[in-house]
């Protein structure tokens, strides 16, 4: 549908002339600019952001994230746009429980078959034995398993303990 994709690297930027306590202020101010300009807004790993508001040891403006979020969470839906936060585990302060939420289950051995087959070359994902790496690392996303992938595309002797051995010292 279009639309506008989210990193933290853009309230990073978007915070480096403002005071380190005002990251409340600047999610606010990037929210509000991407969603009055896209027809939808992706927001992705917004636990990284959302942790410094909810948890960070001497805050004293705790929590003051969820505040800005309910304006921006009501401008979505009365302008009928999408907006969607990804996070790993972790509920968006503030809106949590005023909007659709959903948890994607934990990956399955076909998951991760499915995701080196679509970033390794086939002779090289048919090369995995996909249920031990599975065994071995249960719980990754699919940007690990993808970074993983990426990395070890060009590598000609890539086998199943190859692969394990690039995951335990990269993740």
């Amino acid at each position: 549908i279009g639309g506008a994709y989210l990193t933290t690297q853009q309230f990073i930027e978007a915070s480096r002339d403002s005071h380190p306590l005002a990251l409340d202020e600047t999610v606010y101010s990037v929210l509000h600019k991407t969603l009055s300009s896209n027809v939808a807004v992706l927001v992705d790993d917004f636990h990284l952001v959302a942790i410094v508001s909810c948890c960070a040891q001497g805050n004293p403006r705790l929590n003051l994230l969820a505040a800005t979020l309910v304006p921006i969470a009501q401008m979505a839906r009365d302008a009928g746009k999408p907006l969607v936060f990804a996070t790993e585990g972790i509920p968006v302060p503030g809106i949590y429980e005023r909007v659709p939420h959903a948890q994607i289950p934990p990956f399955e051995v076909a998951d991760y078959a499915r995701l080196c087959t679509t970033y390794l070359p086939t002779e090289r994902a048919q090369a995995l034995d996909v249920r031990k790496i599975h065994r071995f690392a249960p719980n990754l996303n699919a940007r690990q398993l993808r970074n993983t992938c990426n990395a070890l595309r060009d590598d000609l002797q890539l086998d199943t303990d190859r692969f394990i051995e690039y995951l335990r010292e990269h993740q």
